[in-house]
């Protein structure tokens, strides 16, 4: 931005999806896929909350994964910021299953979104400035397809990061998360997860108007899931836990009147291990773009994402497109 108080949250958002009851058996249905991709394609409001960028690193580069905010610097070591979003959209396979449910289940979906951080100042440290972080975010998912409102669902997450950010727009985050799924149909907690991971981050600035971040995550997901008191082989609480390396690719561009233009590319694998999971290995392939103007504290959107999921377990197998419209309202103090 030509502005050069701007806030861009970046990484994909961790916020984790999984679906029981029908599905169980063979661990499909809402794909925390789903829940990354409203980071990444800038609908509703960004909840990864990973990093305030400085000054010269937010003059230098357009946008990047998530909401752009301004910044109100002042000499406190705490800042905070904090938002709530709405979105509605179309989706294509609302399930994210393979074969005739696929092709026959459409939806509409109503979702509500909101996150809080605190940032515990900058410091010196190996050449570059360090930024301790910490957050809470959640995503209300409702589906108004009313033969799958089982499949409606609340998503929290608790984060702690340590941002170190370089003078050539470089940055290393380590960050440890919690995070679980609630069926708000059922009442029952579906999924839960520990997912220590680090991302490596390199913005690249094009011109005045114009940037491209790239990154890689990788890290650990230790998860639990119902194990049906452990009557069914292979049907471990485990059997979710996976290693996920993630590539992704942020363009954005600043265009007249304010509007900002961003389209992204994610491919990241997942390498399973235990249960009815074992050697099962998943690649997910997302692409998509947002137009989004901010004005003050609120952001409006229109994006449309695809996404695709490859699995040695072809059950698994799904694709899915998003196309909708989404707004957000965002405070820092």
């Amino acid at each position: 931005m030509k502005n050069t108080k701007t806030l861009m949250v970046s990484g994909s958002l961790m916020a984790v999806v999984a679906f029981g009851g029908a599905c169980l058996a063979a661990d499909v249905g809402v794909d925390r896929q789903a829940v990354e991709n409203n980071a990444l394609r800038g609908g509703g409001t960004a909840l990864q909350g990973v990093g305030r960028e400085n000054s010269s690193s937010a003059k230098s580069a357009t946008s990047d994964t998530g909401t752009q905010r301004i910044v109100m610097k002042k000499n406190a070591i705490l800042e905070w910021d904090g938002g709530v979003g709405f979105s509605y959209y179309y989706r294509s396979n609302p399930l994210n299953t393979n074969g005739d449910l696929a092709k026959n289940v459409r939806s509409g979906v109503f979702e509500v979104s909101a996150y809080g951080t605190v940032s515990g100042g900058n410091y010196e440290l190996f050449g570059g400035v360090y930024t301790p972080r910490a957050g809470y975010s959640l995503q209300n998912i409702s589906l108004t397809e009313r033969s799958i409102k089982f499949a409606n669902y609340l998503s929290q997450r608790v984060f702690v990061s340590n941002e170190l950010r370089f003078d050539n727009l470089f940055s290393i985050t380590p960050t440890f998360e919690v995070s679980n799924i609630t069926s708000t149909e059922f009442g029952t907690e579906d999924y839960k997860e520990f997912f220590p991971s680090v991302t490596f981050a390199k913005i690249l600035p094009i011109d005045d108007v114009s940037s491209l971040r790239l990154a890689y995550t990788t890290g650990y997901r230790f998860s639990s899931v119902d194990s049906l008191g452990g009557t069914v082989p292979g049907l471990t609480a485990n059997r979710l836990d996976n290693w996920t390396n993630s590539f992704s690719g942020v363009y954005a561009r600043e265009l007249p009147l304010g509007f900002v233009w961003q389209g992204f590319v994610d491919v990241s694998n997942r390498l399973f291990g235990n249960g009815q999971n074992r050697d099962r290995s998943d690649w997910l392939k997302t692409v998509g773009g947002s137009l989004s103007y901010t004005w003050k504290f609120l952001r409006v959107a229109g994006f449309l994402t695809y996404s695709q999921r490859s699995s040695t377990d072809v059950i698994n197998d799904y694709k899915n497109l998003d196309l909708g419209l989404s707004s957000s309202v965002f405070v820092n103090f």
